[in-house]
């Protein structure tokens, strides 16, 4: 693990814990909620290889259709699972932001540090069913955790669960950010 990472991680969980409010982090419901940011932290871990197939393509990041066939996808398993569906759209199109934010930071490093690029072919035919399962899961977890995701402290304790899946995935400083933001929307 980088040796700045614990700060960045700190700066993260500190930064949402300072916009919730107050209540202490139970540890019942952050491991509870770590299933949850977990399947957050997989389903960013995915924009890796999207970002390596549009660099190999010169794809743009934004694909509108795609992406709008991905939060209706959501939105219909949202309301099967009883969830608003402007909720399930919003931490959906978060999910999409964050991870899009994460391909343009890794395309303008391999722009810039050419040597860093990848250098595997990666195709998007090979990821978005897997993107489509974790974007599922992450439905049935906004389900599962919908009574969790709604009490008072929802942001202390989805902090703490930041924390513990960034530890646990060994995210760096750009994955750690990522999952701290696209969190945030978690909390209802």
């Amino acid at each position: 693990m980088p040796r700045h990472l614990p700060a960045v991680v700190a700066t993260v969980a500190a930064a949402l814990v300072a916009t919730a409010p107050s209540a202490a982090a139970t540890p019942h419901r952050h491991v509870t909620l770590g299933a949850l940011t977990g399947i957050v932290a997989d389903r960013l871990a995915t924009a890796d290889t999207v970002a390596a197939a549009k660099w190999r393509t010169g794809t743009p990041v934004d694909d509108p259709a795609r992406e709008a066939q991905v939060i209706a996808a959501a939105v219909a398993a949202g309301r099967t699972a009883g969830l608003d569906p402007a909720r399930v759209m919003t931490v959906v199109r978060d999910q999409i932001e964050v991870g899009k934010a994460v391909q343009r930071t890794l395309l303008a490093l391999w722009r810039t540090v050419p040597a860093t690029a990848p250098t595997a072919p990666a195709d998007l035919a090979d990821v978005r069913p897997r993107i489509t399962a974790l974007t599922g899961d992450l439905v049935s977890g906004l389900a599962r955790d919908d009574a969790t995701l709604r009490a008072p402290g929802c942001l202390a304790e989805v902090a703490a669960a930041v924390a513990t899946t960034t530890a646990t995935h060994r995210l760096d400083p750009l994955h750690a950010v990522a999952l701290a933001s696209a969190s945030r929307s978690l909390c209802r």
